[in-house]
């Protein structure tokens, strides 16, 4: 975001703010952003969400009961 801020490219502020809303775009809930990305001269359109999310849930699966954990 550092490096986003100091550039001196002229769509800065979008690009800042399109990262800050795919940050908070939790999958299921929000849609995610789509990004324009340009790399070796090719452009690309990629979809970006807050990825904390998805490494944080916990799904069981239906009828089954966690085991008391023995310390």
């Amino acid at each position: 975001m550092g490096a986003i801020a100091a550039s001196h490219k002229s769509g800065r502020l979008n690009l800042f703010k399109q990262v800050v809303l795919a940050s908070t775009s939790i999958p299921g809930i929000f849609p995610p952003v789509k990004l324009e990305v340009t790399a070796a001269g090719k452009t690309y359109h990629e979809m970006h969400v807050d990825d904390g999310a998805s490494n944080e849930a916990f799904l069981m699966p239906a009828g089954t009961t966690p085991e008391p954990s023995i310390v």
